[in-house]
């Protein structure tokens, strides 16, 4: 176990009572199996923030203390006490880095790593692609086959700026590994969270005010329904904002929430004034939406993209600022797999379901505070 305090100084030994000052100085020690548990206090600077997988967990060659064997690593980061409001990365103050997290590893290495009860706030991404894939204001996993939990982590007040047609998430941003277990994310905040257009480029959209998974580039093992799916458990939404302010008029902006072109699974969780701002994008309003399901896997025998799926269950959208709630979208070739139930709809704009094409729904057991309007298409 190595300790990390406000308190401590980086030339420590990383124990309990001589704890390293920095996240990065911990990680610079780790073995697999290792636990870094931070202690109560709000963290800030270059050895905080700006982490790749590929520089911690050397893949050749021994880190710089000896560690971080060219194995599979499995890591936990938790903060001491479990209350993530104890332990907060804050990225306000100026370093020289953009998110905290960045995972790409792959194949032959399968890491799980753990974060638990913490909170990664004000950070952000500029959409730069020098400063690497735009999107993912706090954390960016690209075709990784890492399996990430996120258990009780506050994800707060950070902000993306979208480059392109898909590259979104305020906070997460997420481009998934054929066959890889995909992210959790268990008793999780994601509270004022932002996307936001780069320029006025054709296509330069916003996706994603919280968290934006992309579509699976990198096709799927058999059947794109057996996918692993992005799973949200007992999570909170609020005030997630999706800002357009291109002016070209192709431009689109979806979930202001969650906008997932993959399998996901949304169950148990809370929803609320998740919105979009800005005068770009005014004819998207069908693409407007809390969480826009659209899951789609490329064929890579050729051909259209291959519907996935998406579930529902047991979640509340209360007074989101959005055209529709959910919309629902298939790809041109097959059917979404759509199951949507016991959700509760209240306070909302117009519509609380919006199915567009190629959309198989079964959906029942929702409650609607309107009498119309609730389903569309």
């Amino acid at each position: 176990i190595w300790w990390v305090s406000v308190d401590g100084d980086d030339k420590n030994d990383g124990s309990e009572f001589s704890p390293f000052a920095s996240l990065g100085a911990a990680l610079s020690y780790v073995h697999s199996g290792d636990t870094i548990v931070v202690k109560s206090g709000r963290y800030t600077g270059n050895n905080n923030a700006g982490f790749r997988d590929y520089d911690i967990f050397y893949d050749e060659m021994e880190g710089p203390n000896g560690s971080n064997q060219a194995q599979s690593m499995e890591l936990m980061i938790k903060g001491e006490t479990g209350n993530p409001n104890d332990v907060i990365f804050d990225g306000s103050e100026p370093n020289n880095a953009q998110r905290f997290f960045e995972f790409q590893r792959a194949e032959p290495f399968y890491d799980k790593i753990t974060f638990q009860g913490i909170t990664f706030q004000n950070e952000y991404h500029n959409g730069d692609t020098q400063a690497g894939q735009s999107g993912g204001g706090a954390i960016l996993v690209v075709l990784s086959t890492t399996e990430l939990v996120f258990d009780r982590v506050i994800f707060k007040n950070n902000q993306a700026t979208q480059a392109d047609f898909h590259n979104g998430g305020g906070a997460v941003n997420i481009e998934q590994k054929r066959g890889a277990i995909q992210p959790k994310f268990i008793e999780c905040a994601f509270i004022n969270n932002r996307i936001t257009t780069k320029d006025d480029n054709e296509w330069t959209n916003a996706f994603g005010g919280a968290v934006n998974i992309q579509p699976g580039w990198d096709g799927f093992n058999g059947d794109p329904l057996s996918e692993s799916a992005v799973i949200f458990d007992r999570c909170y939404f609020y005030g997630n904002t999706v800002q357009n302010d291109n002016n070209n008029n192709n431009t689109l902006s979806s979930g202001s929430a969650i906008d997932a072109m993959a399998n996901v699974i949304v169950r148990n969780s809370l929803f609320v004034d998740n919105h979009f701002v800005g005068n770009g994008g005014n004819n998207d309003y069908q693409m407007r939406s809390v969480i826009r399901l659209q899951p789609e896997y490329n064929d890579l025998n050729g051909g259209d993209r291959i519907s996935g799926r998406a579930l529902l269950i047991n979640n509340t959208f209360y007074d989101n600022v959005s055209f529709n709630v959910i919309s629902l979208m298939g790809s041109n070739e097959t059917q979404a797999q759509i199951h949507i139930y016991n959700n509760i709809f209240s306070e909302y704009q117009d519509v609380a379901i919006s199915i567009f094409s190629q959309v198989a729904l079964d959906s029942d057991f929702n409650l609607f505070d309107k009498k119309d309007n609730n389903y569309q298409g």
